[in-house]
């Protein structure tokens, strides 16, 4: 599936020492070793990447070629088994994997690199990308490393020793892909930013574009970067906003006005309905007839919208929506639920959703709520008076859901987690969003594990 070529490298001059060939940078005291992971044949790709570490002696450089038969995912997975089984010393605490596509960028310098190196080793990191394609949720855990929830590609990216035998256990399918197995393998996983590698033809935010020609590549790259962006100003944003603390004891007499929409001609989830609110004085429950239209999408967003004029002609200062297909989770309490909606508004929400199916890219702004781009499904939201009438003059079409809707008309929207609301499946939902026992499923799992890095890495782990 692979093998090793080395060579020796003393100035700009390549000495073949044997089929077995080492390529070696000038010797420094650090010298990381660095596997380029290259397709045989392609000599012309290989004397681009050896190019990126031309005076780099940091790296001690080994080209390993892996084939693509039966397949390139598998090849390349075989070979980086083989590098970790036969070929790296015990005495590496890590080592790099670098894809053929990988240029450093102008953020690079090895003190940076080092300098992550060292806090990563420090707690229990199992790997560090240097620019991955894609991250969905992340932590700012210090001024260049941050927690990611999963990533795609392996341009970059270190790999710690204590990582090895997770590796060389792992199972790995025909249709799997190297960079997610081992995106799923671990939660301890990290990128640096600014990122210190790119994808050759790609633009990032720090390099010039080189080549025109990989517009996919170029805009995924760019998309990556500029979610980075987004999700650290909204990093900054709640940084600068402080949490009182709430009383939970001074909550025991508090309603919060809910507002139920019910399809009238559905009797069995009315009933249902009243059963889960049922010995629940903190819900001051309103039954709402849903709007009738051909299309229940609009149907459902003009019966958003009548439970917020109601809200507006009460003087209400926050209020739940709630669809008939809500049910509590086990795990639902008043305290939980009405610090929740408290300390979200301190913080300047305008909605928070109590269980969703799924949701974007994403930061945690408190152990339990989670800032996210988008979510989906709204069988509980928590909408705050601020947010009131900008519902009301929202022009609404059908080429849009609801839950869509609202997620693409403010910035300030959060997730409650663990969820106190789920989806109940009565044979046909009004949320049109691929909404699904599966889908909540796998959003838990998400959440789950976000929770856990928040808790880990942003209570003095990290800093």
């Amino acid at each position: 599936m692979h093998k090793i070529i080395e060579k020796t490298l003393i100035g700009d001059t390549l000495f073949l020492a044997g089929f077995f060939t080492l390529f070696y940078l000038h010797h420094t005291k650090k010298m990381i070793q660095t596997y380029i992971l290259h397709p045989q044949l392609r000599t012309d790709i290989r004397q681009r990447v050896l190019s990126q570490f031309k005076n780099k002696t940091e790296f001690n450089i080994h080209i390993v070629e892996y084939t693509q038969e039966p397949g390139k995912a598998f090849g390349l997975w075989q070979s980086i088994l083989n590098i970790i089984n036969n070929i790296t010393s015990k005495e590496d605490e890590y080592i790099v994997l670098c894809g053929e596509d990988h240029q450093f960028t102008r953020s690079y310098s090895s003190s940076s690199l080092f300098s992550c190196i060292e806090l990563a080793q420090k707690n229990d990191v199992d790997l560090i990308s240097g620019g991955p394609g894609l991250v969905t949720t992340i932590l700012p855990v210090s001024e260049s490393l941050y927690w990611m929830e999963n990533f795609t590609e392996l341009r970059f990216t270190i790999i710690f020793r204590k990582f090895f035998s997770t590796i060389l256990a792992a199972e790995f399918g025909e249709n799997d892909s190297v960079d997610a197995v081992l995106s799923f393998l671990t939660q301890n996983k990290f990128f640096m930013h600014p990122f210190i590698s790119s994808r050759y033809n790609a633009e990032s935010a720090d390099t010039l574009l080189l080549d025109t020609a990989d517009a996919d590549a170029k805009d995924a790259y760019i998309n990556c970067a500029q979610n980075i962006e987004t999700i650290n100003k909204v990093y900054r944003f709640y940084c600068n906003r402080t949490l009182t603390d709430i009383d939970i004891n001074a909550l025991s007499g508090v309603t919060i006005p809910t507002y139920i929409i019910n399809d009238p001609e559905r009797i069995g989830r009315k009933t249902h309905m009243i059963s889960q609110f049922h010995g629940r004085p903190e819900f001051d429950v309103t039954m709402i007839d849903a709007c009738q239209h051909p299309l229940k999408k609009i149907g459902l967003w003009h019966s958003i919208r009548k439970a917020v004029r109601m809200a507006i002609e009460n003087d209400d200062d926050v209020i739940i929506i709630c669809g008939d297909d809500h049910e509590f989770s086990s795990g639902y309490t008043k305290e939980f639920l009405l610090k929740n909606i408290l300390e979200a508004n301190n913080q300047g929400a305008d909605y928070m959703s109590c269980g969703c199916s799924q949701f974007g890219y994403a930061l945690p702004i408190s152990a339990n709520r989670i800032w996210t781009s988008y979510v989906l499904s709204i069988q509980f939201i928590v909408v705050y008076k601020r947010f009131f009438n900008k519902v009301l003059d929202e022009f609404f079409d059908d080429d849009i859901t609801p839950d869509v809707l609202l997620s693409t008309m403010t910035s300030n929207k959060m997730l409650l987690y663990p969820f106190i609301s789920i989806q109940k499946d009565s044979g046909g939902s009004d949320h049109y969003s691929g909404s699904s026992k599966r889908n909540f499923t796998n959003t838990n799992e998400r959440l789950h594990n976000i929770q856990h890095a928040y808790m880990r890495y942003l209570n003095g782990y990290l800093i």
